[in-house]
């Protein structure tokens, strides 16, 4: 599934972007048009490319109607073009029925109602007990992530939902490891209290702080520095980092990132964005942590996280800075005339590398011989 910033555009979720689509260019060409991302915009090249830049594995966020439409077709390709580069799979399933968080990235608006319906919660358990009865012999997947930043009040709920869908993938003989990840947006993990012990278990951390400077909402700040009236530095970053040590410590569960990253903006680190990676990258290689970066490719933006790969031309199809809509909002009007130039624009082969990322990520992923990297 996409966010709407990776495709340059406004961050609504990917159900109402069709929905207008579907007005405007009807139900069949609707079809044809999600059918064709996601056979376009990521292709085998680009797992080997992954692999090329020195990455183990890559981290694939999908849609749960995927899995209640059955349509296998979409992971079993990324297992054997990840399998074919010798790269480790986790899959990630970014959106849950009527949104475990209530943000656009989980094809959500305002409320998380996955958490208010006793029906939702069903349908996860029965979707994941799908995947684990297809993929339990798959050796490629190195780990299931089972819902992706959950934000609900009840650290209890969260546990118990936890706790029936780690039962149900063990109770059809799967081992693969299961990441839980904290709530509010992987970040608090006071339901561990109330989860069940098990094995194989890996905690799940997202980390964009300090945010405005991460994302780049703020102009000027500058890493270390003082950003939103404190003072962040290595040594600060690494405090909080330790935090989810000691929660390693506590319960024997691993930890890993399953998303960083920073938006860097020109044609050099000029704001500390290269001082904030090689922290997060030097502790985690230190304390034998796994991680992930967000992401490997989109259009480029001057906020949210930058891509490795970023698609920098600006045809009247997309027209950032132009009137409203901008960004992929724009192919609802373009599709049916220029649906073929859309679809090549999506190939990383139009696309430019990042090559302060690209140049940072080689060096750093060269250094460490292979140890903890994702």
């Amino acid at each position: 599934m996409w966010e709407g910033y990776i495709m340059g555009g406004r961050n609504i979720p990917e159900k109402e972007f069709l929905k207008e689509f579907s007005e405007v260019n009807g139900k069949e060409e609707t079809q044809k048009f999600s059918y064709l991302f996601k056979r376009k915009f990521i292709r085998e090249d680009d797992f080997k490319n992954i692999k090329n830049i020195g990455f183990n594995s890559i981290r694939i966020p999908f849609h749960y109607k995927i899995i209640e439409k059955e349509e296998w077709r979409w992971i079993d390709t990324a297992i054997k073009w990840a399998k074919k580069n010798g790269l480790g799979v986790i899959l990630d399933m970014h959106a849950l029925p009527e949104s475990q968080n209530g943000n656009w990235h989980s094809d959500g608006k305002e409320k998380p109602l996955f958490w208010k319906k006793k029906r939702n919660m069903e349908r996860f358990i029965v979707l994941w007990k799908k995947i684990a009865k297809r993929y339990k012999g798959e050796k490629q997947i190195v780990a299931y992530d089972v819902i992706n930043e959950p934000a609900v009040e009840n650290d209890r709920l969260l546990a118990d939902v936890y706790n029936k869908v780690i039962d149900e993938i063990r109770n059809i003989g799967d081992g693969h490891y299961i990441i839980v990840e904290g709530n509010y947006w992987a970040t608090d993990f006071k339901f561990l209290k109330f989860l069940k012990k098990n094995k194989r278990i890996i905690l799940g951390v997202h980390f964009y702080q300090p945010m405005n400077f991460v994302f780049n909402i703020k102009r000027d700040l500058k890493f270390p520095g003082k950003i939103d009236g404190e003072i962040w530095n290595r040594k600060k970053l690494r405090t909080i980092l330790s935090n989810y040590l000691r929660l390693r410590d506590l319960h024997g569960y691993p930890i890993h990132i399953g998303e960083f990253g920073i938006n860097v903006w020109g044609n050099r680190f000029s704001r500390g964005e290269g001082e904030w990676l090689d922290e997060i990258i030097d502790f985690s290689a230190k304390e034998g942590i796994g991680w992930s970066y967000w992401c490997y490719k989109k259009v480029a933006t001057p906020v949210f996280p930058s891509a490795i790969y970023e698609y920098n031309e600006n045809p009247f199809w997309l027209e950032r800075g132009g009137d409203a809509p901008e960004g992929y909002e724009r192919y609802i009007f373009y599709w049916k005339r220029f649906k073929r130039r859309i679809v090549k624009s999506w190939s990383t082969s139009e696309f430019s590398k990042h090559n302060i990322l690209l140049g940072f990520f080689r060096s750093k992923l060269r250094q460490k011989n292979g140890k903890n990297r994702h």
